[in-house]
């Protein structure tokens, strides 16, 4: 992976279809995988005195994949218990394995505070997505198999749901279920199109970074100014974006600036490799279509 792309994940601020079959035993799996180990108090703790754990979602085990995680002191920790049976059960090459040591803290959004988790175990291990229920009952999404090889894009918010109050898998889709018993399921960024690519405008090169868990990254400058935030599915290609934090990086350091946040808008042209903005923020081509060129995750 080219050094933009190791520069962008050490610079955050604050921080595939199986016969039905197969979907059924692995939904058996990972309801039967899912612990509940409440009575470990020393491990796990409710995340405050004024924010209520869901019953059942403070902490989850999956022995199979030697994975685990849960709230302890209002942060989402999780851990691989061990590295030998973690990947030869997710298929993860020794050289893809860049994490380390853990544990591993994940927080939360400005606001927000963890009261759930749900391990999704899909597409027999290949595929682990950490989801938390917030205090304000959204969901956040993090992907682990990306975040061990160093290629992830920390912890996302999935737009558009409100009062959850659970979540559960079936075959390899998960749900949300809010306080109605109403189901809807969770949409990932999973193959829609680009992670990685950069384009030429003006003479500048711009580095793009969009992640299947909905956070986004601009570099420009030759990674001088990095943007970070968020986007989302408005339409078939179409997608709307925010970015809310603004790095300037010197001699490999990131520096924080207080700025208002960014928005705009993006059509994604996959057949074509072409990206077309609908506003010129960040000198960026309106209503221009420009090729880009896609930067490999794995390299």
């Amino acid at each position: 992976m080219c050094l933009f792309s190791s520069l962008l994940l050490l610079s955050a601020c604050g921080q595939k279809k199986q016969d039905s079959t197969s979907d059924s035993q692995d939904t058996a799996q990972v309801k039967t995988e899912q612990v509940v180990e409440a009575a470990d108090s020393s491990e796990v703790s409710s995340a405050s005195e004024d924010v209520t754990v869901i019953d059942g979602m403070s902490f989850l085990e999956n022995p199979k994949i030697a994975l685990k995680a849960g709230i302890i002191d209002n942060h989402i920790q999780w851990d691989i218990t061990d590295v030998a049976k973690f990947k030869k059960a997710t298929e993860t090459w020794d050289e893809f394995y860049r994490i380390g040591e853990g544990p591993f803290y994940v927080e939360c959004p400005k606001g927000e505070d963890p009261i759930g988790v749900f391990l999704a175990d899909r597409n027999k291990h290949r595929n682990l997505v950490l989801f938390v229920i917030t205090s304000k009952h959204h969901v956040l999404a993090y992907d682990i198999i990306k975040e061990v090889a160093m290629v992830g894009g920390g912890i996302g918010l999935v737009s558009g749901l409100e009062d959850v109050v659970n979540l559960n898998q079936e075959g390899n889709n998960v749900y949300a279920i809010n306080s109605q018993g109403d189901k809807t399921a969770i949409k990932l960024y999973d193959d829609e199109g680009p992670y990685e690519f950069s384009f030429n405008y003006e003479e500048k090169e711009y580095y793009v970074s969009l992640s299947n868990v909905w956070t986004a990254r601009f570099a420009l400058n030759g990674g001088h100014d990095v943007y970070h935030g968020s986007f989302k599915r408005i339409g078939k290609g179409k997608y709307s974006f925010v970015l809310d934090c603004h790095e300037v990086v010197e001699d490999g350091i990131p520096n924080a600036l207080d700025e208002k946040p960014i928005e705009g808008v993006f059509r994604l042209d996959n057949s074509q490799d072409m990206i077309t903005f609908e506003s010129n923020v960040l000198g960026l081509p309106k209503g221009k279509a420009v090729s880009y060129e896609v930067i490999p995750l794995f390299d």
